[in-house]
């Protein structure tokens, strides 16, 4: 008999020789679960190390790059290139962002993104990475730099009416009526029209000038009518298309810029409004703008009215107005 010299002897019998690299029962859940992911995305990349803990979940690095995740629920999604690595400077997991909702998919305009529990990181090749918990978009107010010819009103008393039309959201509201208006004046408001991701909103903008001949009331209805009718529209387009999830402000984007007819033919329906209208606009922001205002533009100010970006000059009556709109981050 020939004794094995590497097997340890105790008292009795021979102890097995453990295994080189154990895997701890209570890690096997989450290293199944990112080795199926790993399979399922066609191995990219060969492991580097073992899964690590991170808080209430795993991940698993590779070669390349990237990085497999499995949530406390064992949801595994991939995580790579330049989001991944903003997501790592971040601290991952740990960060507010929480573990990923998604794997990387298309963004509008050529872009990228990561969807996670607490928010998203964007990519374009001319912003970098962007991390948001969501944006918010306000009316910010008007600017009057000449007022109506008309000598029977000696000032203004604008009101703006606003449409609001999204993938997920629509909305019509107004300001304020401002009395007293004069050339040369801002006139500096806060109303929010949006709060969510940014998927892109087309915005419908009627300035009117408050009289006999005007209802703000029955044009908030109008201006609603039209909203409702393009939201509808909208909904039924992105639902045409198979696949939505993440990727879903890259479906919509086309469809937001025909949005237009929609609601104008409703609110220029609306009798009497050419008697009192001082302008119209209209206007998209893209996915892209929406995450470039809010979280690398600094405000501009014009006759102390803070925006992300103006209307157009709206001229009727004698009159020139611009309105304001503003972008945020949501706070994470």
């Amino acid at each position: 008999m020939t004794l094995d010299t590497k097997a340890p002897i105790v008292t009795g019998g021979v102890t097995p020789v453990p295994h080189p690299h154990p895997v701890p029962p209570e890690l096997s859940p989450w290293v199944l679960a990112i080795n199926h992911k790993w399979q399922q995305l066609g191995r990219p990349g060969n492991p580097i190390g073992t899964t690590v803990a991170v808080g209430n979940g795993h991940l698993q690095r590779y070669e390349g790059g990237g990085t497999i995740y499995a949530d406390a629920n064992l949801n595994t999604t991939f995580v790579y290139g330049k989001i991944g690595e903003r997501y790592d400077q971040m601290g991952g997991p740990t960060s507010w962002l929480g573990f990923p909702t998604s794997d990387e998919g298309n963004m509008s305009e050529g872009g990228r993104v990561n969807t996670f529990q607490h928010g998203a990181i964007y990519f374009w090749g001319d912003t970098g990475a962007i991390e948001l918990a969501g944006v918010i978009v306000h009316y910010t107010g008007l600017v009057c730099f000449g007022e109506t010819d008309n000598p029977l009103w000696g000032s203004d008393s604008p009101y703006v009416t606003m449409g609001v039309v999204g993938p997920n959201s629509y909305l019509a509201l107004r300001s304020q009526i401002y009395n007293g208006v004069n050339a040369g004046s801002g006139h500096p408001d806060l109303l929010e029209i949006y709060r969510g991701p940014p998927l892109g909103l087309r915005i419908k903008t009627v300035l009117t000038q408050h009289g006999s001949s005007s209802d703000p009331d029955a044009l908030k209805k109008s201006m609603e009518d039209g909203a409702m009718k393009a939201a509808k529209w909208l909904e039924d387009e992105i639902r045409s298309v198979p696949l939505v999830g993440p990727t879903v402000a890259d479906i919509a984007a086309p469809f937001i810029e025909k949005m237009a007819p929609i609601i104008a033919d409703d609110v220029f329906g609306f009798l009497g409004l050419a008697d009192s209208a001082l302008g119209d606009d209209e206007f998209n922001f893209t996915a892209k703008d929406m995450v470039k205002l809010s979280a690398r533009t600094p405000n501009s100010v014009d006759h102390g009215v803070g925006y992300k970006r103006e209307t157009g000059l709206m001229s009727r009556q004698g009159a020139s107005y611009k309105v304001g709109y503003g972008l945020i981050p949501m706070a994470p």
